[in-house]
């Protein structure tokens, strides 16, 4: 399977700080295509890890591909996310990551991971989980995983919609079946474990949808 992700099996993450380069083709296609079994055996070569992506505000991080509305997921407006606007804060949150057990398990290693860090601790804000969920349903309905869709729709604009004007980085990922997996993944990435860790996020909102895994930050 051709892959045009680095040798880790992550498309590389993105963050407000300094945007990573996007990972697709030349033409901005998915370089993602394959079945999922074959994206989780491609992705497992590389020192038993699965494809990742982080991204950071500012710009897009991954391959391009599918649209956040896409259909068969809950995508609105213009991306992945509810409309919507905010005076650029996260909404009071509660413990879990929004729309499964697993999210809320990825958020709980998350803060772990944090507090071994010496960080904070992250809080859920239900726009960010709404943004997430709604770009983890979209890549799973065609079949992709990017940070910008192919329309060009970015994680900070999809957060905006949702209501967010505060976003500061996202992780996605594809195959993993498990939080446990896709945190393994990600930690064992400079650019999304840097994201997991940066003690200046204060919000985080998961996604997750037939393995396709979306993590989003925010500083407020």
């Amino acid at each position: 399977m051709s892959n045009a992700f680095p040798d880790d099996g992550l498309p590389p993450a993105v963050s407000d700080d300094d945007f990573f380069p996007d990972s697709g083709d030349a033409d901005g296609g998915s370089s993602d295509s394959a079945d999922g079994e074959g994206r989780r055996e491609a992705a497992a070569t590389a020192e038993g890890e699965v494809k990742a992506s982080e991204s950071p505000e500012g710009g897009s991080g991954s391959s391009a591909g599918g649209d956040a509305s896409a259909p068969g997921g809950s995508g609105s407006s213009g991306g992945s996310a509810n409309a919507g606007s905010s005076g650029g804060s996260g909404s009071p949150g509660g413990s879990s990551g929004g729309g499964s057990g697993r999210t809320a398990d990825v958020v709980t290693l998350a803060n772990s991971e944090r507090a071994a860090a010496g960080c904070e601790p992250l809080r859920v804000d239900e726009r960010l989980t709404t943004a997430s969920q709604k770009h983890s349903e979209d890549m799973a309905a065609r079949d992709y995983m990017a940070h910008d869709t192919p329309e060009g729709t970015t994680p900070a604009q999809r957060a905006t919609e949702a209501g967010y004007d505060a976003w500061s980085g996202e992780n996605v990922a594809a195959g993993q079946r498990s939080a446990d997996e896709v945190m393994d993944a990600w930690m064992n990435s400079d650019g999304h474990r840097a994201n997991i860790l940066n003690c200046d996020f204060k919000a985080i909102g998961v996604g997750e949808a037939d393995g396709r895994w979306t993590q989003n930050f925010g500083w407020e």
